[in-house]
């Protein structure tokens, strides 16, 4: 847990210098009022011998905090003996400690402490006399004070599981992480008085569309999951917390999971817990009050995941103008390619023509023709120059800034992680199927994070834009490659132009003449121009009337 805080420690020893000193001045309004046991000067070596005592004890921790307590007591017994222990002051007295003991500067206090000695102190000077209804009353007094102290120590615990959460998105933020705040909740939850009651394994977080529910992110890693409660939504509507929730994770019945819904910004979050219950009976009675105290905690990660939300959609606007800039670069190249091609010949001619002036011409011909011949093939050769000097520089790949340079590893389950949270941008859950063997999700590939971003965004955009009904997106693993198949059914036109457009625009993709093509090409010069800078093996096939465009990913670890 976080050390208490300096200002926090500061105000707790300047209120334990006011209690000490009202209980002193309290303890000599008694003994100067009263009549008393002890001659006035033993109260007065008493007074400074607790003084020096608690001096001695004085902002320490740990084992003095019980000193000081006791301290506290062997005054208020001898200050209170033989004095009729039932008048209002004296029962304040005695009590005082109690009321100053929460602002102990301790972190892990004994509540019982102070009961047992005001148990004490009453026996002693009740002696031999014992009425168990002060016993009852302070048992009474005993169980409201834990009550309290209980929810203090939660509400403690939830202000200091928010500025850890706060510390991890300043100071440790990168949003294709975000699921790693989990891993310190889970953490601090175990370390703290939950774990008497429930111990915390894993958290998941889905955002509710209309009646299904997306898997934003976790704690751990999520292949396949199964919400088996086809009546969910109603109980988030009735209840935001949700107890046995029905969750299947990887094919695994999660048995003791429990909901919490969060609605932020418009945005509806539904967090599963998945719990190992230590304490049934508290359990049974305070679990919704429980995951109550975590709702100000769940609140501010559904606000941080909608500020990871509207990132990522701006970063989408952004990767589609990135997008269209790189088709115009592509197509300027392409065009700078024609006009390089035909402007080369003209120039050939110009110097052909230096070379070669009829000699027949007369002298006065060959003069006027000659002037204007060299002043022309001048020009002609400077702006030639200039333009072939810009061609250059444009076909130059070192110098197109949509050059991929940087080539990085990324784990087989972080890919699916990111291509998955871009498919479902457009498309739901229920349209992604797997095909993986377990053992490869921890294997690593090859990528660029700006360029797997634009290639994903083009093709999902696509895949949007021209299926007619029906998309999918096909995971699947062997011993060499990591696969993803792009699928999406297409409406085959009467019109035998459009078909046979298709398959040549197929051909061309396959072939890698489709980035030399000037005709139409529905984005896919973009697809393939990344996909070959990342060396990830691309490919376009139909299957009856389904087109698949295939990424194949070399896999590092085989």
């Amino acid at each position: 847990m976080l050390q208490p805080s300096t200002l926090d420690f500061s105000l707790r020893l300047f209120s334990s210098l006011i209690f000490r000193f009202l209980l002193v001045i309290n303890g000599l309004l008694i003994i100067s009022t009263e009549k008393n046991k002890f001659d006035w000067y033993i109260y007065v070596l008493v007074t400074v011998l607790y003084l020096l005592l608690y001096r001695f004890c004085f902002a320490k921790d740990n084992h003095f905090r019980i000193a000081r307590i006791i301290n506290d007591y062997l005054f208020v017994f001898i200050i209170l003996f033989d004095k009729d222990l039932y008048s209002l002051s004296h029962i304040i007295f005695t009590f005082l400690p109690i009321f100053n003991f929460p602002n102990s500067s301790s972190r892990k206090r004994l509540y019982f402490a102070p009961y047992i000695l005001v148990f004490l102190v009453i026996f002693l000077l009740n002696y031999p006399e014992i009425r168990f209804i002060e016993c009852f009353s302070l048992l009474f007094l005993f169980v409201i004070d834990l009550t309290e102290q209980f929810r203090s120590r939660l509400f403690r615990l939830t202000s200091t599981l928010l500025t850890e959460i706060d510390t991890a998105y300043y100071d440790e933020i990168d949003i294709k992480r975000s699921y790693t705040i989990y891993h310190r909740l889970i953490e601090y939850l175990n370390k703290s008085k939950y774990s008497y009651i429930f111990v915390v394994n894993k958290i998941f977080c889905f955002s509710i569309r209309e009646n299904d529910f997306i898997l934003v992110n976790s704690s751990s890693f999520v292949l396949q999951y199964n919400l088996q409660d086809s009546n969910l939504r109603k109980k988030i509507e009735n209840n935001n917390f949700v107890p046995e929730v029905s969750l299947e994770i990887d094919g695994i019945f999660l048995e003791r999971a429990y909901g919490v819904s969060i609605k932020s910004n418009n945005n509806n979050y539904f967090f599963v817990f998945d719990i190992d219950i230590e304490n049934p009976l508290i359990f049974g009675i305070l679990k919704a009050h429980l995951f109550e105290y975590l709702k100000p905690l769940l609140y501010k990660i559904a606000g941080y995941l909608n500020v990871t939300n509207e990132i990522g959609q701006i970063k989408k606007l952004t990767s589609e103008e990135y997008s269209k800039s790189s088709t115009y670069i592509n197509e300027t190249a392409f065009a700078m390619h024609f006009v390089r091609n035909k402007l080369n010949p003209l120039k050939n001619y110009f110097e052909v023509v230096k070379d070669l002036r009829d000699p027949k011409n007369t002298a006065s011909q060959r003069v006027k023709w000659s002037k204007i011949e060299i002043s022309e093939r001048e020009n002609a050769i400077r702006s030639l120059d200039s333009i072939l000097t810009k061609t250059n520089k444009i076909l130059d790949s070192t110098n197109n800034p949509f050059s991929i340079t940087v080539i990085t590893n990324i784990s087989i389950k972080m890919l699916i992680a990111l291509i998955r949270t871009s498919w479902l941008t457009q498309f739901n859950s229920d349209s992604i199927n797997y095909f993986i063997n377990p053992n490869d999700l921890d294997k690593t590939t090859n990528y660029n994070d700006y360029g797997l971003d634009i290639l994903l965004t083009d093709i999902t955009a696509n895949a949007k834009k021209y299926s007619s009904s029906k998309s999918e997106i096909h995971f699947k693993s062997n011993d060499d490659f990591f696969l993803v198949e792009f699928r999406n059914d297409i409406v085959y036109d009467k019109d035998r132009t459009k078909i046979d457009e298709l398959k040549l625009l197929i051909q061309n993709f396959n072939s890698e003449r489709i980035l030399e093509n000037k005709q139409k090409t529905h984005g896919l010069t973009t697809i393939k121009n990344f996909a070959n800078q990342m060396g990830i093996i691309n490919s376009i096939e139909i299957d009856k009337k389904t087109f698949i465009l295939c990424l194949k990913f070399n896999l590092n670890n085989c």
